[in-house]
């Protein structure tokens, strides 16, 4: 998953990705790392149609469910 144009995350804070199945809470898909504005992450798993990829700002270290709302989300 690659996402392109992000600013640093606030101070004291991380982007986190998570990984939503159809009808499911969200699952951590790990802290991404911002480098020239982009991220780029590797998720491991059988993904199908209705599986959403979102990014929402967490404390530092990131949070065992999203505190924020995504600031985007994409439905494949």
């Amino acid at each position: 998953v690659r996402f392109d144009g992000l600013e640093p995350p606030p101070a004291g804070s991380d982007y986190q990705l998570w990984a939503i199945a159809p009808g499911a809470d969200p699952a951590s898909a790990g802290i991404l790392a911002i480098e020239d504005g982009h991220a780029l992450a590797s998720v491991e798993g059988d993904f199908g149609a209705g599986w959403t990829f979102a990014i929402t700002v967490e404390p530092e270290g990131g949070s065992p469910a999203p505190t924020t709302d995504p600031l985007v989300a994409v439905t494949f």
